[in-house]
């Protein structure tokens, strides 16, 4: 077993039980759904900003790190499990039947989301829950409810549950099938009061057709439950790696010429390769140094920005702009440190202020990371019939933007 990740929010590392042999899904390296081409088509969710060990002291271009502290021996237990267990799931080539009770797919699918944080339908999750949904019989798929943060699920999970029941009973119809002999586990409590609950269900159980079905389309909007599909799977490479604010106007071209200047420094890229050659097993052997060498240059290449276009009060810009890469590695651990090596600079442009990373935004919505609730792309889709940018409930005294699930994974 490799040493532990870095922390992410304090949360108690869990230890699962293995799963059956071929019962998880895995992805490779970069496999989002699509490279993002802009905030109109692109939902994405980060992981972890830690501390990187071979950072050099802090200079007047870098800021310090918080002081490390024990966390995601889970993630390293699921990966390992995982990578002795690879199975894939296959789905449905042809197109899926969607009721009229749904919202149907616009043209080039509904907007993409590019999760980020490997591990993170597990997050909380009581340990002995967790052993459960590793070994719960295929086929097996987690559900995220849109506008959902995981709270009062005393009053909830009944509810959710029963409609997420008639809404695959719609889909399974539609489809050709009865599709009744499947369970929905809802999360459960996490061992620690002082975390956030989980706000992942599992379905399990379920015909391969149906499920196929589901997983192809993701995305299920319909007036009594709205939700996203994802595979069951244990880690992804993400794209988003920083998001930076602080330039005084928005200019993607200045903005991405700054963040390539950072990390095209000498000390910065060697930093890189060196992280690759040590702690990445496929950067060893002859010519290792070269092929780490390489593979920076290409992660510099790679980057791209997206604007947030946010405003403070009296309608001054404050714009933001989320970072995005290829990873040169598909181990989450070197993933972690390069990016926490990016997350310890600043990033001073010529003509146009300075940035530095900032806490990334939640939609409600939609579990993103990279938006504000107002933001969220997904109320334009024509016929949409989930969750509105308005907030829900009016008689709720908490910040929108700053509730409970604000920070449950913040970074």
């Amino acid at each position: 077993m490799p040493p532990p990740l870095p922390p992410h929010n304090q949360r108690t590392p869990l230890t699962p039980a293995p799963p059956a042999a071929n019962d998880i899904v895995m992805k490779t390296p970069s496999t989002e759904e699509t490279t993002p081409t802009g905030l109109e088509r692109s939902v994405h969710a980060p992981s972890t900003q830690t501390p990187a060990p071979h950072a050099a002291p802090a200079t007047s271009w870098q800021k310090a790190s918080p002081p490390p502290t024990d966390e995601d021996t889970l993630l390293l237990d699921l990966i390992a499990v995982a990578e002795a267990n690879k199975g894939m799931a296959v789905l449905s080539s042809r197109t899926p039947s969607t009721p009229s009770m749904f919202t149907p797919a616009p043209a080039g699918g509904f907007p993409i989301t590019h999760r980020g944080l490997p591990g993170e339908f597990f997050y909380n999750l009581h340990p002995e829950s967790m052993k459960a949904w590793l070994s719960a019989k295929p086929t097996k798929f987690f559900i995220r409810v849109y506008d959902y943060d995981g709270f009062d699920q005393t009053t909830l999970h009944a509810q959710i549950i029963s409609n997420l029941r008639a809404v695959i009973g719609e889909i399974a119809a539609s489809n050709g099938s009865a599709g009744t002999s499947y369970r929905i586990a809802p999360p459960s409590t996490p061992r620690s009061n002082n975390d956030s609950p989980p706000n992942t269900f599992l379905v399990h159980e379920l015909e391969q057709p149906i499920a196929n079905v589901i997983l192809t389309q993701r995305v299920w909007s319909a007036s009594k439950i709205t939700f996203k599909a994802h595979p069951f799977e244990v880690k992804n490479i993400p794209s988003l790696i920083i998001c930076l604010a602080g330039f005084i106007s928005p200019d993607d071209d200045a903005a991405l010429d700054t963040v390539r200047m950072m990390w095209s420094q000498p000390e910065i890229k060697e930093k890189i390769s060196k992280l690759l050659t040590l702690h990445d097993p496929t950067f060893s052997g002859d010519e290792a140094q070269t092929r780490a060498t390489e593979a920076t240059a290409a992660l510099i290449r790679s980057t791209r920005v997206e604007l947030l276009d946010v405003k403070v009060t009296g309608g001054i810009p404050s714009p933001r702009y989320n970072i995005f890469v290829n990873s040169p590695t598909d181990n989450m651990r070197v993933w972690t440190k390069i990016k926490d090596l990016f997350f310890n600079l600043l990033y001073p442009s010529l003509l146009n202020g300075t940035a530095k990373p900032k806490k990334l935004f939640l939609c409600q919505i939609c579990h993103s990371f990279t938006h504000l609730r107002g933001m969220c792309p997904l109320p334009a889709v024509l016929g949409w019939k989930g969750p509105k940018h308005a907030p829900k409930s009016t008689n709720n005294t908490r910040n929108p933007e700053k509730g409970r699930g604000h920070n449950r994974r913040g970074t």
